[in-house]
């Protein structure tokens, strides 16, 4: 079988989406030797982009720029039914498609299934971020003969919100971290101790509330040695963090790092004292599992998926309150025992999440759904 991966999401630069985009890619790559996969995206110039992206190669690979802007292409799909994409895959004897990232164009002919991240949540202002993020995934989901999601929270959240047939839906959870994400038992080099967020600086990240914790421990003990680390790309709540980070008792506690290499993020992980996933809608939470991997202690929301990403090895409190998320993070700052069995547990739980499993489900997936096609 010919299956197309839509891979548009791992061009656009760093994020968790484009993480998945390249990780699930190799590994269907690899579970699946007897298909033929070809990797496409819709864009209108920078043809180099596809063709240097840390995508799969190989003999069954090929990829496929389908030159066309992307932010007309969609619009005028959805409106006028066009079918200018499948028709081009077709002519390469395409057999189904996988839309990796929420999207799934028109289709008449092919096979479609779509694996959709998260839904709901506050959007950014603009017709665009509402057609995009919400209606498009909605629609898509709609139309596709099957359904993907990465958590048991968001497939209950797609059936309800978007009316889906729960035969449809089938959960396929992400993988764990690569072997750059380890534990380490070299000392830390870091003079002051810091608590790390890691993820892009967007409303649904609660990274508000974060700050607001964290001034409640700094204001307990304003003598501390303590910092926090926000480490992703900006976002639609960077001026809101900035304005925050900068009053007291937060001024001089909160570096903004911006996206970091790969690298570095490892570095910051294993030096941290604690790792804070406060987010109140996360359709996965893969940082959770990169600081496990990493033995870092990591505390997390109570909330979404977060819980079934976990288990019993991170540290669950409401971060809805931020005294609440507080009180969590300073058990694990203050109780050196409990931190530790934290970093005991985290590296066992974030290898019971293997890729060649989700990209052996997600294939039979993509047969299931071709079947259907023909029936």
């Amino acid at each position: 079988m010919r299956i197309a991966l839509d891979v548009a999401a791992a061009l656009d630069g760093a994020s968790g989406l484009g993480f998945y985009v390249e990780r699930i890619a190799a590994a269907l790559v690899a579970a699946g030797p007897e298909h033929e996969f070809v990797l496409t995206a819709a864009f209108w110039t920078g043809a180099e982009r596809l063709a240097a992206a840390a995508l799969p190669r190989g003999p069954n690979v090929s990829r496929l720029r389908l030159a066309a802007p992307q932010r007309l292409l969609l619009p005028a799909e959805e409106v006028a039914g066009l079918r200018w994409r499948e028709r081009n895959l077709l002519a390469r004897g395409v057999d189904a498609y996988l839309g990796l990232g929420n999207v799934l164009p028109p289709l008449v002919q092919l096979p479609g299934v779509v694996v959709v991240h998260h839904v709901g949540g506050e959007l950014p202002p603009g017709l665009w971020p509402r057609f995009f993020f919400e209606t498009l995934p909605a629609r898509s989901a709609r139309r596709a003969e099957r359904v993907i999601a990465v958590s048991e929270h968001t497939r209950a959240r797609a059936i309800a919100a978007w009316g889906l047939e729960a035969r449809r839906v089938t959960t396929v959870l992400e993988g764990g971290p690569d072997s750059l994400f380890r534990a380490t038992t070299a000392a830390t080099n870091s003079v002051t101790p810091y608590v790390l967020h890691v993820g892009a600086l967007v409303a649904r990240k609660n990274i508000s509330g974060l700050l607001r914790a964290f001034a409640q421990i700094i204001e307990r003990d304003p003598a501390r040695p303590l910092r926090l680390v926000l480490a992703g790309r900006p976002g639609d709540a960077s001026a809101e963090i900035a304005r925050l980070a900068s009053q007291p008792p937060l001024s001089g506690r909160v570096e903004i790092l911006g996206s970091v290499a790969r690298e570095r993020l490892v570095a910051l992980y294993q030096g941290a004292a604690a790792v804070v996933v406060p987010s109140l809608l996360e359709g996965f939470g893969f940082p959770v599992l990169e600081a496990m991997a990493c033995g870092a202690p990591v505390v997390a929301a109570h909330a979404s998926s977060l819980p079934e990403v976990a288990g019993d090895a991170a540290l669950l409190c409401d971060a809805s309150r931020p005294e609440a998320l507080a009180t969590a993070l300073s058990r694990v700052l203050e109780e050196p025992d409990f931190a530790a069995e934290l970093r005991r547990r985290g590296p066992a739980r974030a290898a019971s999440f293997s890729w060649a499993e989700s990209a052996r489900r997600t294939l039979d997936v993509v047969v299931e759904a071709r079947a259907a096609k023909k029936s």
